[in-house]
């Protein structure tokens, strides 16, 4: 039973750690996709975007030989529309450097997702080897088998036939046990009977006996009532003393063996107590 406990104890560890593994894995994949989503976007951006080049003021632009001796095509643009065109253009800057800003933060937030799912890993991996050593400290061997994927179907065959002969073992046992109790009850119940029929027996002696005693004592006043008193009453005197004598032995014989009773009626109750004790209870 023991070992079956510690065997569903180490299942249900084992469950909770795949379902935990399953959950991280969901994640995993969760962030590999958004990744991947990320690493698209990021690839059209990079080359989809507009370059900014820093220009020193008043450089000049135009592709030609090194010297231009001549300045006759030249032409001479107002400093209002230079400017209005500078308002354009820085405003197309900030758009692409905000851009560039975004991206620069995606990818910190991918940089950052892809180690958390690393730690995550690691961290699963620590709990799975933590796990693995206490329960090789803590089980016994059988226990290990099972948590290594032995196949302990053999072993737990025996096991059941082992179990099923001991709980046989135990209720011949506990008839054996049964019939020694019930014997015994039934020997103090015969005691008991013989007892109590001894007792009634003397209880009828006793009253037979004082019966016989009135009876005499009756036949004996009538007779000194008819002798004239020959008897004197030292005799009478003497005579009363030995009934009651004979009637407190009686006595003291009916109350020995009703205390003698008594204790073997206490015997049989606890001995009944102690063989049938939810039938005892629920008498009382």
């Amino acid at each position: 039973a023991r070992l079956a406990a510690a065997c569903d104890r180490a299942a249900a560890v084992v469950s909770s750690i795949r379902a935990a593994l399953a959950r991280a894995q969901g994640k995993v994949h969760a962030l590999e996709d958004e990744r991947n989503a990320l690493l698209r976007a990021n690839a059209l951006t990079a080359n989809d975007v507009d370059v900014m080049i820093r220009l020193r003021q008043g450089q000049d632009e135009v592709a030609g030989l090194a010297a231009i001796p001549d300045y006759g095509e030249a032409l001479l643009v107002p400093t209002r529309i230079v400017e209005s065109e500078n308002v354009g253009t820085r405003r197309a800057g900030r758009r692409v450097a905000r851009r560039l800003e975004r991206v620069r933060e995606a990818r910190k937030d991918l940089r950052y997702r892809q180690w958390m799912r690393e730690y995550a890993e690691g961290r699963m991996q620590d709990r799975e080897e933590w796990m693995r050593d206490v329960s090789l400290l803590r089980v016994t061997k059988e226990l290990q088998q099972f948590v290594g994927g032995a196949d302990l179907a053999q072993k737990q065959k025996e096991l059941t036939v082992k179990t099923e002969a001991q709980g046989r073992y135990l209720k011949t046992a506990h008839r054996r046990v049964m019939g020694k109790q019930q014997r015994a009850q039934k020997r103090l119940e015969r005691t008991v009977q013989s007892r109590r029929e001894e007792n009634e027996r003397l209880l009828k002696q006793v009253t037979e006996l004082e019966q016989s005693v009135a009876v005499r004592a009756g036949i004996v006043e009538a007779r000194e009532r008819g002798a004239g008193g020959g008897v004197g009453p030292t005799a009478r005197a003497d005579k009363r003393m030995g009934t009651l004598v004979a009637r407190s032995r009686l006595v003291s014989t009916a109350k020995a063996q009703a205390d003698e009773l008594d204790a073997l009626r206490a015997q049989l109750a606890k001995l009944r107590r102690r063989t049938f004790p939810m039938f005892v209870a629920g008498q009382t």
